[in-house]
């Protein structure tokens, strides 16, 4: 499967359509056993695609499918490479836009370990702009709807 389409896919989609490509893509990622040695390129296409995808799912407005997003997270923890800055950078917007709270705890305890400084600074900005709302990637919209 070539994840180039995802790039081409419409801003606005229903959610059903959404759904649909999640779980395209994550049935064509999960099928890779052993992404601790996946080339790195091929896991930051991965990883773009799938944050082609959360950008859609933004523009829905509702939250992913908890099945979705238990699949996400299954993915990302399987994905997880804390020396890379490009994978942890891509991780991390990923987290924010789909309001992955599990991820995002994993994120807050490996910021105690230690780490190269500027996948901390990663870590931190994305704990910062979260803040205590990762479960709802739509609060600081709230306001503009009242």
């Amino acid at each position: 499967m070539e994840l180039k389409f995802i790039w081409e896919l419409p801003d606005s989609m229903s959610v059903k359509e959404v759904e649909s490509y999640f779980n395209k893509f994550l049935d064509f990622a999960e099928k890779y056993d052993d992404f601790k040695n996946l080339d790195e390129i091929k896991i930051i296409e991965i990883l773009e695609a799938l944050d082609q995808l959360a950008e859609r799912q933004g523009y829905t407005y509702e939250l992913l499918d908890k099945k979705l997003m238990q699949r996400v997270e299954n993915l990302i923890f399987k994905i997880w490479k804390i020396e890379n800055e490009e994978i942890v950078d891509i991780i991390s917007v990923i987290v924010i836009k789909l309001g992955l709270k599990n991820v995002f705890n994993y994120m807050k305890n490996v910021l105690k370990d230690e780490l190269p400084q500027n996948i901390k600074i990663i870590i931190q900005e994305t704990i910062d702009e979260a803040g205590e709302h990762i479960e709802d990637p739509y609060h600081s919209l709230k306001k503009f709807i009242r």
